[in-house]
This record gives structure tokens, sequence and C-alpha cells, in this order.
């Protein structure tokens, strides 16, 4: 049996910049979990289309959603560093303002900690799209950084960042393949650093290797849409270095 926390227990943390076309899958998607004790912060930075309204919107039809507005940083860093500062859950999971996660996302996660305990990591999985100009999107692959029979395994950080490295010379190093618990954040003051692309790269490494414990799940609870004009279909040689 599930416990049922009295307090937030997940904390999903979205920055959201000139994605107005996604925000309802988005805000649904988070919305209509079946696990119901969870905040959702949408952390807004200066769009140049109707993102912030379509966000305002959100937040006036469910009270679990908060919003806050920044000027553009330039990366997912800063409004991701704000929602640690402000997340009040147990455990944190990161979406981008432009992907959506499974309905039963934060339910599964939930009965998992249940069953396996406090983790500081939970290293699951997601399905990748790519969206043409036209806005028609097919499933492209899974991404995942484990073999399947890693279901339900509990690594230490070390023993996954080994793991993780025998099975890819290029693992995927995606914040979106994990929930962090908010304390273990916090302890290591893991924050993203500001105004770099691809912070995923750096933070994620980081973390995994900290942790004392990493519970696999072969699960996708995560759809990433790829898709023209996003900062990683748009990215430089100058990004990677500034």
């Amino acid at each position: 049996m599930m416990t049922e926390h009295k307090n937030i227990f997940f904390s999903i943390i979205v920055p959201c910049c000139n994605i107005g076309r996604y925000v309802d899958d988005m805000a649904t998607s988070i919305r209509e979990q079946t696990y119901r004790d969870f905040e959702c912060l949408l952390m807004v930075e200066e769009s140049k289309d109707n993102t912030l309204e379509l966000c305002q919107k959100a937040v006036d039809a469910d009270s679990r959603f908060r919003l806050f507005v920044a000027p553009k940083s330039g990366s997912g860093s800063v409004p991701r560093n704000t929602g640690m500062k402000e997340a009040k859950g147990d455990y944190v999971v990161f979406v981008d303002g432009d992907d959506w996660i499974e309905k039963d996302a934060l339910e599964r996660f939930a009965k998992a900690i249940d069953e396996y305990g406090d983790v500081d990591l939970i290293a699951a999985a997601a399905n990748e799209y790519h969206e043409d100009d036209d806005g028609h999107q097919e499933f492209a692959c899974k991404r995942f950084n484990y073999l399947p029979e890693d279901d339900g395994k509990i690594f230490t950080g070390k023993e996954a960042t080994v793991r993780v490295g025998q099975l890819s010379a290029l693992p995927y190093p995606a914040i979106w393949l994990i929930a962090s618990k908010l304390d273990f954040l916090r302890k290591y003051q893991l924050s993203f650093i500001p105004g770099i692309i691809c912070e995923d790269e750096d933070w994620t490494p980081r973390a995994l290797f900290l942790a004392e414990k990493v519970l696999v799940m072969d699960y996708c609870f995560y759809n990433y849409r790829r898709r023209p004009g996003s900062s990683m279909t748009s990215l430089t040689v100058r990004d990677l270095h500034a």
C-alpha cells in the first residue's frame, strides 16, 4: 500500500521560454497526474510569444501551480536553480516546457520510494519524438542509460557512474531522466552553471557520482520533443564555449 504524504512530496520545475505552442500539453500532463501530492513551479522567462499568458492560465486553473517570471537568461540553468530554491517537495522532477510526462509518472515514483525506501536519485527512461516544421511528430527512440535487467536495482553513485560508462561511451545526460531528492541536491549545492547550453552534461555526472543511492527504473515516464528552433537543435559552437 502506498504511503499518503500530507505535505508536498514532488516539486515539478518547468523552465518556460517561447514555448506557447506546447504549454497546454505540458500543463495538462502535470495537472492530470494520478498522484495528487505535488506542486508545479512554472519558471517563465521573457518570451516573444504567449508563453506567459498561457502559464498564468494554468496557474489560475490549479492552485498547485506557481508562477515565477524573470528576464531571459540564455539557458535552463537560472530557472532551474531558482526552482530548486523555491521548491517545497521532498523530490524534484525537472520537465522542459515543450515536453510532457506520463500521467502515472509521480504515482510510479512514489510507489517505488515506498517499496525501496528513500533514495537520492531515481534514474528512469524517456521516449524521444522528432517534430518537423509542420508540427508532425514521430517516435524516434527510447532514452535509457541502463539495461532492462537493472530495473529495480539500487546502485551507489560511484557504481552507477561506472555502470553507465561501461554501457555507453556517450551516455544521455539529460536532467529530465532523473528524479532527485531535494535534501540531497541542497546538501551538495548541486546548482547549474548559468548561461551555458547543455548544462545537463555538467550537472548530471556530478549528481550521479555524489549520490549514495540510485534507484534504476526501466520506465518511460518522460516524453522528449526534439523540435526545430529549440535550444538543442539551434546549438552552435559558440554556445558550447559561452
